[in-house]
């Protein structure tokens, strides 16, 4: 799996088009090819590998970035993989001084209603750059 080594894996809801845009920014601003993407109905491609086995430890209904043998979920994720392209750190700093229950809800408000924030109903389609990125 030398596409996922020493890269940020981000595990999303492949099916929500609030999800699929966020990541088609993160793709976009990910000028360093610092993060890999897998929609979290196609984890069990990674059989094997130590990825599949952290998706045992996954919650369903949330992001997850699995990045140097950790974990991280909801707001933490956010901003590991905000970290990872490159935002400006004061910005990062001063979102780490909220504690993480707070973020947390936050994120959680978003979530739910994530349908609505996203005013579409289907997907974009991934062109081909994003396609490279992503994990199928």
């Amino acid at each position: 799996m030398s596409r996922i080594e020493g890269k940020a894996l981000v595990v999303f809801d492949g099916d929500c088009p609030f999800c699929a845009r966020w990541v088609q920014l993160l793709i976009r601003y990910d000028r360093h090819d610092r993060l890999t993407f897998i929609r979290r109905k196609d984890i069990s491609l990674l059989a094997g590998s130590l990825a599949f086995d952290a998706h045992k430890e996954l919650p369903y209904d949330t992001i997850s970035v699995i990045f140097r043998d950790a974990v991280f979920t909801k707001s933490a994720a956010v901003l590991l993989v905000l970290e990872l392209v490159g935002m400006p750190r004061l910005f990062l700093h001063a979102a780490k001084l909220v504690p993480q229950k707070i973020r947390d809800y936050g994120y959680d408000f978003i979530a739910r209603h994530r349908y609505k924030l996203a005013q579409r109903t289907t997907c974009r389609k991934y062109s081909e750059e994003e396609m490279r990125k992503l994990i199928q």
